[in-house]
């Protein structure tokens, strides 16, 4: 089974914020100061674990990466152009810069109070409108009513087979913490095997027979599997879209919590009804939870 590192999400959020937060003054600054277009703007201001007190304490590495970058050509504001059409990063810049303006106009740009809180609403309703995960429910699988002792024990097996043959080998944030690290964002390519891990474990899931008593930790197995293919997708295209990545990355203890705790109540209801497995089977996979 693969394993989690449980507190990384902390790095991914704070590079995203880096990004996107960093992108959204450059391209507000740029916005507002049209006679300065042509200079180049200037831009100051986790997967292996990192604290979050080592995260705000070393920041030069990201502060490093960040003026290493060519920053992109500000979009300018379109009223024709559908929300849909833009990433969510696109869509907090666009928001910000609206409300930026508003400051700039009121002569309150410089009332750090009125900034943070400006930048918090963007936030807030960037993370609103977010693409979220599909939601799965019992609808959504097949039921087994009345199944045997024997079928039971099967499916057991069968999850055991998914995970053991389909296992996610690494982790997203360890690979996205590496490339902010070393600056070298191809070593983002090292998360699609983890995303293709993940889909290919979601569409199994779906596809499985499950029986009754143990639907309901099925459905939420399915969703925390397809849940973590879709942070992994995110993190993948961090650089494209931070704030997408950072809504999805918030979440991501919750989601690595709700997968082992689906297995580990799969696990419990075996023993409760006495099925057991030996180690040259594949339910015996649920052993290994502690």
């Amino acid at each position: 089974m693969a394993s989690y590192y449980p507190h990384k999400q902390t790095v991914l959020i704070t590079i995203a914020c880096v990004i996107a937060v960093g992108g959204v003054f450059v391209y507000a600054k740029q916005g507002s100061s049209p006679k300065k277009s042509d200079s180049k703007p200037s831009v100051s201001t986790d997967i292996k674990v990192v604290s979050s007190e080592k995260i705000s304490s070393t920041t030069d590495w990201r502060l490093s990466f960040i003026d290493k970058q060519t920053p992109s050509t500000p979009k300018p504001i379109s009223t024709t152009q559908e929300s849909k059409d833009l990433t969510l990063t696109d869509q907090f810049g666009r928001d910000f810069f609206a409300r930026y303006i508003q400051l700039k106009q009121s002569n309150l740009i410089e009332n750090e109070s009125f900034v943070a809180d400006t930048l918090n609403q963007s936030i807030y309703s960037a993370a609103q409108s977010a693409e979220q995960p599909k939601a799965y429910t019992l609808a959504d699988v097949s039921i087994l009513a009345n199944a045997t002792t024997a079928q039971i024990k099967a499916y057991g097996n069968s999850i055991g087979l998914i995970f053991s043959t389909h296992g996610v080998d690494g982790d997203p944030a360890v690979v996205a913490n590496e490339a902010f690290e070393k600056g070298d964002m191809s070593l983002l390519k090292q998360i699609d095997p983890i995303i293709s891990s993940y889909e290919t474990i979601t569409t199994m899931l779906k596809n499985l027979s499950v029986p009754q008593p143990l639907a309901a930790y099925h459905v939420d197995l399915l969703n925390a599997v397809s849940s973590m293919a879709k942070t992994s997708r995110d993190i993948r295209n961090v650089e494209s879209d931070p704030m997408q990545t950072m809504v999805s990355v918030s979440a991501y203890t919750t989601v690595q919590n709700s997968l082992t705790v689906s297995l580990k109540s799969m696990k419990s209801y075996f023993s409760i009804v006495g099925i057991s497995y030996v180690s040259t089977e594949p339910g015996s996979i649920f052993s290994q939870l502690l």
